[in-house]
């Protein structure tokens, strides 16, 4: 394990009694690194030696990277290291070629470098990169495979047709020798590549079902068993009515209840938002920010409309968190956890996000940390809303 990794991981342990344990969670937030200095760690794994102050050196470096595989030189090298610029998930792949990455470093690089997903095999161009980069073949000759392949438009997920999902097309895939086999492989099953995510958003959907169902929803029961409504009356001024008695929750009461916000202090605004929350919270890291899920993301992937994977990943994460520690705080009448309760909450997400395609939850990405310090508490859900989500509740109010 590296360093970074590590430190993060021990950032991991602060402990909720200590007197400065709100100042400490934001001084570990300070701690995440950007991109430039997760780019500027992983050169040096492949042979940087110069000035790890001087900017030039490295970007020629980089350049020369390029120049040797003979592929373009991405734009705006500059301002990824002074503007703290993160790249697309193309420039991440164009990188596994120019640095010739094997398939575990290409999956190394995307989750701890460029915090992406790996290669999405039922995206049709990525499918291509997947199979050249594991077949040794250059950036080249992949840009020339995708040429040959028609485009398939982005659809509507169908779940009651019938769906592949990417690892069954993985398998057919792997057993694949030439190009010319993936071509004529993808030209037949062209349509299975309009949609992608497919077993993300069934689970999705499966976690929505088991969370709201109104005899056995986890949400039903912890309304109906605990107090969790969100009624501190510094701050009420037209907000939500007696929420917490609603008999059919709406999406939005759920998605609320589940953050923790659902009671009078949570304003009805008409947005149906929690981004300006979000926005000025001191505990909420800018990446974890970013494609926080959403109402909206919500909605279009329970009606299986595309949005984007990093959306995906983090709603996934967040249902299958609530989830895990929600059915432990019915079935016990308690949200405090005891023995292994940690580990099969942990394991349980990371089974399912490789199930889906998505990578494990990492400790030096700062969505991901926020759950991994919430697991390793043991009132997980309760740490979650009331020193996350609440805390920056009331921060956007100051």
């Amino acid at each position: 394990m590296d360093s970074y990794t590590e430190l993060m991981k021990d950032n991991l342990f602060i402990e909720q009694d200590d007197e400065d344990y709100s100042e400490k969670l934001k001084r570990a937030l300070e701690m995440f690194r950007s991109f430039d200095e997760a780019l500027s760690a992983f050169i040096v794994k492949k042979g940087y030696s110069g000035d790890m102050e001087d900017v030039s050196a490295k970007i020629e470096f980089i350049r020369g990277k390029f120049k040797n595989a003979d592929m373009d030189i991405p734009r705006g090298i500059g301002k990824w290291f002074t503007e703290h610029k993160r790249i697309e998930k193309n420039t991440a792949i164009q990188f596994c070629f120019a640095f010739n990455l094997n398939m575990e470093e290409a999956n190394d690089f995307f989750r701890r470098i460029s915090l992406t997903r790996g290669f999405d095999c039922h995206d049709r161009e990525e499918i291509v990169y997947y199979f050249a980069l594991k077949n040794g073949l250059s950036y080249q000759k992949a840009r020339e495979m995708i040429q040959e392949i028609p485009k398939a438009a982005p659809e509507k997920i169908d779940f009651d047709g019938e769906m592949v999902y990417t690892s069954s097309i993985v398998k057919e895939i792997d057993r694949l020798r030439t190009a010319q086999e993936l071509i004529s492989f993808m030209k037949e099953n062209i349509s299975q590549f309009a949609y992608n995510n497919a077993r993300a958003y069934t689970d999705i959907r499966d976690l929505w079902q088991d969370i709201t169902d109104v005899n056995t929803g986890i949400a039903v029961r912890e309304k109906r068993d605990f107090d969790i409504r969100f009624d501190d009356e510094k701050y009420i001024n037209n907000y939500i009515p007696n929420a917490i008695e609603a008999k059919n929750d709406s999406l939005w009461t759920t998605y609320l209840q589940i953050l923790g916000l659902l009671g009078n202090n949570m304003k009805n605004n008409a947005e149906r938002s929690i981004k300006s929350i979000l926005k000025e919270s001191k505990l909420i890291h800018v990446f974890a920010e970013d494609c926080f899920p959403d109402r909206d993301g919500l909605q279009k992937i329970l009606n299986g409309v595309h949005v984007s994977d990093e959306k995906v990943r983090k709603m996934l994460i967040l249902l299958l968190f609530y989830k895990e520690c929600g059915k432990l705080a019915v079935e016990s009448k308690s949200y405090e956890i005891t023995g292994a309760a940690s580990e099969r909450i942990l394991s349980g997400i990371n089974r399912h996000l490789l199930d889906a395609g998505y990578p494990d939850l990492y400790e030096g990405n700062p969505y991901d940390w926020m759950f991994l310090y919430c697991i390793n508490t043991n009132i997980p859900l309760v740490v979650f809303r009331e020193d996350f989500m609440r805390e920056s509740f009331y921060q956007s109010l100051e």
